[in-house]
């Protein structure tokens, strides 16, 4: 019974060295990518995979370039609202506990997600939308032309979690025509999301979820 129990001792061992690489290899293989100007973030979500982290400047408005929008990959980790200086301090080997440290010295206006460098992700293409008072966003002739959803989902796993953190969202305009009418700000597909410190306005959808929409 010893040695039997020896023999399990060692297979369970074995089996915990061989997640433990299995785990240290995904974190490995992980980039951290950064993103400062307009034209510049859906080239980097195009590329981005599982795990990867995208860092994006704020101060900036960052336009959809079609009415496709921006489109997230499952697993990609999303996060806005840093000053030029932050985004410069960020390493390619950023670690867990970095990341922790530069998500909570972002300048805020008292709220979390008030963030004091705002970064703004627009589905109004033509930068033309008339709001006005007391606003009916699904009948405005303006935004016609405005993307369906400004963001694009895919959920991730219950391990590596898609996450969307410290963004305004606008100009979503999920109309009766589109591929769904719903979730004009973020229409999210199966999987595990995280959504956080975010500001969605402005954003409308047909059937359901003007700001956020997620298929079950």
């Amino acid at each position: 019974q010893n040695i039997r129990g020896t023999a399990v001792a060692q297979l369970c061992a074995r089996l915990f060295v061989v997640l433990l690489l299995i785990g240290s290899s995904i974190g490995m293989q992980a980039a951290v990518h950064k993103v400062a100007a307009d034209g510049e973030l859906a080239a980097t979500l195009d590329k981005a995979n599982e795990g990867d982290i995208i860092l994006v400047q704020g101060g900036t408005t960052y336009k959809v370039t079609s009415q496709d929008g921006f489109s997230v990959q499952a697993g990609v980790r999303l996060y806005g609202g840093f000053t030029e200086a932050q985004l410069n301090e960020a390493t390619d080997d950023l670690t867990e506990e970095a990341l922790a440290k530069l998500l909570a010295a972002r300048p805020t206006g008292g709220e979390p997600w008030k963030l004091a460098w705002p970064t703004v992700l627009s589905g109004d293409i033509q930068g033309n939308d008339a709001i006005a008072a007391p606003v009916d966003l699904l009948s405005g002739n303006t935004r016609s032309d405005n993307a369906f959803h400004v963001l694009t989902v895919a959920g991730g796993s219950e391990v590596q979690p898609t996450v969307i953190d410290g963004f305004t969202i606008c100009g979503g305009h999920a109309a009766k025509g589109a591929g769904s009418y719903k979730g004009g700000g973020i229409y999210a597909t199966n999987g595990s999301l995280t959504v956080s410190n975010c500001f969605l306005y402005n954003n409308s959808a047909y059937e359901a979820g003007g700001a956020i929409y997620t298929e079950e």
